[in-house]
């Protein structure tokens, strides 16, 4: 069962998961907040394990394949699957940080997704708010009895968006005002129910305008796109969970397992059940 801990050793409070409670979909098996001491350090070689830490304050050094980075307050530092890496603060001035350490082939897909298989560090996120409001979640649900696995998929999915999203802004990126922001809000709901009217609500234009402010950017109706992205977490959810497809059909909110299974076999081809008896749901991707 998960569990609050307090470790001396690198003067830190952890909320820590059981593996019962991941899936190789997504598993969060640590996230915490520390205050470095002068002696802290951390080195992996080639392990399965994303990191996202926030530093809130202080300086200190990100070493990751070879490449030398220097994050400080403000900044998001991400720490890749499969890389060699070290990270320490400056003893003069060491960090405070919030971080998450995750695992599962979504980490792979967010990664792609949002645009960050190539960045290491984001300077100035002004994502303190998001870092702390996504701790206080996985601390209450260890707490309240709340679905712990289901509350780090929402967190981390908020997390990489919100990365990638300050990714394209710092890197000047000419897009379309209303569409990205509605995108970003897309991808963060695919566990949620919406119509198009609640899409082009949030959006605040009318349904049309919606659909052809969101088309002029990416090819495709808001509503076709939202579909799309709930069937690709369907296909890994199929290739990674045991759960029936009633259950998929349902926690994504198709309106019955017929309706979902037709959607899916449309789109890909297969029925399905087809999809987790043999076929491989995790070639070509879309993003």
């Amino acid at each position: 069962m998960s569990r609050r801990r307090r470790n001396e050793d690198y003067n830190e409070e952890q909320i820590i998961l059981s593996s019962a409670e991941g899936s190789r979909l997504l598993y969060m098996p640590l996230c915490g907040i520390t205050r470095c001491r002068s002696d802290y350090r951390i080195a992996r070689r080639n392990e399965p394990i994303c990191v996202l830490e926030y530093i809130v304050k202080g300086e200190g050094t990100l070493r990751s394949d070879g490449t030398t980075f220097r994050p400080e307050a403000d900044d998001v530092y991400v720490v890749h699957p499969w890389s060699d890496h070290e990270y320490y603060p400056s003893p003069e001035n060491p960090w405070e940080k919030i971080w998450f350490n995750l695992q599962g082939e979504l980490v792979d897909f967010l990664l792609e997704h949002c645009g960050l298989s190539d960045t290491f560090l984001l300077k100035k996120t002004n994502l303190q708010a998001l870092f702390q409001t996504g701790l206080d979640r996985m601390a209450a649900s260890t707490e309240d009895g709340t679905n712990v696995q289901q509350v780090a998929l929402e967190v981390a999915v908020g997390l990489f968006h919100a990365l990638g999203q300050v990714k394209a802004k710092q890197g000047c990126r000419q897009v379309n005002p209303v569409a990205e922001p509605l995108r970003n809000y897309l991808d963060r709901s695919i566990m949620q129910s919406l119509s198009m009217e609640e899409i082009a609500r949030y959006a605040g234009f009318s349904p049309s305008q919606t659909n052809r402010l969101f088309q002029a950017q990416y090819h495709i109706s808001p509503y076709a796109y939202f579909l799309d992205r709930k069937l690709q977490m369907a296909r890994l959810m199929l290739r990674n969970t045991r759960k029936p497809v009633k259950e998929i059909a349902a926690e994504l909110h198709f309106g019955s397992e017929s309706y979902f299974s037709n959607l899916f076999r449309k789109k890909f081809h297969l029925s399905p059940r087809d999809c987790r008896d043999g076929e491989d749901p995790t070639e070509d991707l879309q993003r």
